[in-house]
């Protein structure tokens, strides 16, 4: 039997034009998040994007599936 374990990485990004320095880091750490759950054998299942009035928010969600004893 197999386990499957779920993780989700939410990045929220601003509209605001000053905030540009601060989504740019937040994209980076998200690049950085999802390359190292992969190097730990987690794979991405979906991305979500949510649009609103004050920025976009990202939700994935990935699986890493385990063989079980």
């Amino acid at each position: 039997m197999s386990t499957v374990s779920i993780v989700s990485i939410t990045t929220v990004l601003s509209v605001h034009a000053d905030e540009h320095p601060a989504n740019m880091r937040r994209l980076t750490d998200r690049a950085m998040d999802l390359a190292d759950h992969a190097r730990h054998g987690y794979q991405v299942a979906s991305t979500v994007t949510v649009t609103g009035e004050e920025g976009t928010i990202l939700v994935d969600t990935l699986q890493k599936v385990e063989a079980g004893a």
